[in-house]
């Protein structure tokens, strides 16, 4: 929280508003604890509390959000007619590719090359789980899934190719297993109900495994704040669709 307080000093505020989105929303957290008189005002939107060890409901969150999207399509009869269960098209989908990866040529979203890669259950896991994020590209995934299941996944490929190579860029893997490692690994527990899950285990097993030689790891450096009684307000928001 130094480099916030910094900024804040530097600008001259005698207190500052803050806006934490996701993980955003533990860093305003903590900096609230630690300087509560600095604080005019917090929004916490997607709330990541302290208690929360990050990544153990990352499974059983998707699930939910999934049947949440599922549901406006199943509610609407050209969505329901033009492609049934989106829910079923996914399991099905899903088990055939952990019986069978398959390779699928198909053309670059970015590049309009074509190309071959191995269409498998963790590119199909990861364009579901980003998608979910948002409502408009969720709205997507009914069609996608129904091309997939009739034999032309090329649609799915591009998707997963697209988030690979655009939003796999921009993540800092240092920074997030240094975060996570440090404030989380220690809480982090397989859970097997997750098995059947679209993510399934892998991902909390993955945290652990790389936590378990990542340099900093178990230094927590967050509690459990509460907004002080200096705070004008603090206001959360979540969706339980996201």
């Amino acid at each position: 929280m130094l480099d916030l307080e910094a900024v804040r000093a530097a600008i001259g505020a005698a207190t500052i508003n803050l806006v934490g989105i996701s993980y955003g929303t533990r860093v305003a957290l903590e900096y609230l604890r630690r300087h509560p008189d600095r604080t005019r005002s917090v929004v916490l939107d997607g709330v990541v509390p302290p208690e929360l060890a990050l990544g153990s409901e990352h499974a059983r969150n998707l699930e939910a959000s999934l049947d949440a999207h599922f549901a406006l399509c199943a509610a609407n009869e050209a969505c329901r007619r033009q492609y049934g269960s989106p829910r079923a098209l996914l399991d099905e989908l899903l088990a055939d590719l952990r019986a069978q990866p398959r390779g699928v040529r198909y053309r670059d979203p970015l590049t309009d090359e074509m190309r071959e890669d191995l269409f498998t259950p963790t590119a199909v896991a990861g364009v579901v789980r980003l998608y979910a994020y948002v409502p408009q590209l969720a709205t997507m995934l009914p069609r996608s899934l129904a091309e997939a299941a009739s034999g032309r996944p090329e649609v799915l490929m591009a998707q997963a190719r697209m988030i690979e190579s655009l939003v796999g860029a921009q993540l800092a893997m240092g920074m997030q297993l240094s975060v996570i490692c440090a404030e989380d690994a220690d809480r982090l527990r397989v859970n097997p109900a997750d098995a059947d899950t679209v993510l399934g285990t892998a991902l909390v097993e993955s945290l652990l495994e790389q936590c378990a030689v990542w340099p900093g790891a178990g230094v927590r450096t967050t509690s459990t704040p509460r907004c002080a009684a200096t705070t004008r307000s603090c206001c959360c928001r979540g969706n339980s669709i996201q």
